[in-house]
């Protein structure tokens, strides 16, 4: 069985449909406590981001679960309401990560938070755990083969 990120977020989705109802750690600033994400063939559409956004593209789960192999199996989640490479954004945290990498923002600049959808869908998938402030790689999958 190939245990590629993708792979099992598509089977997980598989198991409980498309679209899925995914929980929150905690109620949203509208008293939600899930949110809906659908399948789609670029990655994962959710409706707890503004809509020109709700798409994370397979980049996103695939390159979080690299940042969290290559920093032993956790990192910090980062905080976007401060500045893109700040103390609190730190590049290597996966908030920060993400938007360099996948959405090539850079150092100074503001980023929009994306971590609730990206931990909710990978603790849904039984990728991670969160911890707070961190999200903590599931050891079965501490394997670069997995990404």
């Amino acid at each position: 069985m190939n245990n590629s990120v993708v792979e099992i977020i598509t089977k997980r989705f598989e198991q409980v449909g498309n679209p899925a109802q995914i929980p929150l750690l905690r109620y949203s600033q509208r008293g939600k406590s899930i949110f809906q994400a659908r399948l789609c063939e670029e990655g994962i559409i959710v409706d707890n981001l503004p809509e020109a956004n709700a798409l994370l593209p397979w980049e996103v789960f695939t390159e979080t679960v690299k940042l969290l192999e290559q920093q032993g199996g956790k990192a910090r989640k980062g905080s976007s309401v401060n500045k893109l490479g700040s103390e609190k954004l730190p590049l290597n945290s996966i908030e920060g990560h993400i938007a360099h990498v996948v959405f090539q923002k850079q150092p100074g600049d503001t980023v929009l938070r994306r971590i609730s959808p990206i931990t909710g869908i990978l603790r849904w998938a039984r990728i991670c755990d969160s911890k707070p402030g961190v999200l903590v790689l599931k050891g079965k999958y501490m394997k670069s083969t997995y990404v």
